[in-house]
């Protein structure tokens, strides 16, 4: 994402302007919490000057940072490689995870150490695709239709964001638990 995308970004409708795979370019919505952690970051990191001018190399430059830690002072630089948005993630979710099982290790209740432990192991297998993948599986669930997370995730093809729509393990678990014994079990004929 280049200093140009961030620059749709109003408290009024927050979007930014994305060039998907295909490279057209495309207007993604943002949440508005995303909208305000973004906006902070530009004001007062990235561009704290203000947001570069229009058709300028600075506006053309990444929007990510990275330290350069060659440098004495380690200053940022633009563009965050893809090697160093894994290593962030990696430590940002062996971080979380730890913290989650250290809360599970104290927790007094059983179901709610067991439901800390669970989410410790998602949390470690967190990447940037799952988050997108979890994404599009959270807006369906409360009420998206297939075409609006169609455009959100910018597949050309509504086929393509059908998967999606696959059940994983824990929507079979609870389909099976909401049908119930149905009757089967309840008294047994000697």
């Amino acid at each position: 994402m280049r200093c140009s995308s961030a620059t749709w970004i109003s408290k009024a409708a927050p979007s930014t302007v994305r060039r998907g795979k295909g490279g057209g370019a495309r207007r993604i919505p943002l949440h508005r919490d995303a909208a305000s952690v973004l906006r902070r970051y530009l004001t007062e990191l990235r561009c704290p000057q203000g947001m570069p001018a229009i058709g300028s190399v600075e506006e053309r430059e990444a929007l990510l940072v990275a330290r350069d830690r060659t440098q004495p002072g380690h200053p940022l630089l633009p563009g965050m490689s893809t090697r160093a948005v894994r290593h962030r993630m990696t430590a940002l979710r062996e971080r979380a995870s730890q913290q989650l099982r250290a809360a599970a290790a104290k927790e007094q209740r059983q179901t709610r150490a067991e439901q800390l432990h669970q989410l410790a192991v998602l949390v470690e297998r967190a990447s940037p695709h799952t988050l997108r993948h979890s994404l599009a599986r959270r807006m369906l669930r409360r009420g998206a239709d297939l075409s609006e997370v169609q455009r959100t995730m910018g597949h050309a093809r509504v086929s393509t964001t059908g998967i999606y729509t696959m059940p994983d393990d824990d929507d079979v678990r609870d389909a099976i638990e909401r049908a119930g014994l149905g009757g089967c079990g309840a008294k047994r004929a000697v």
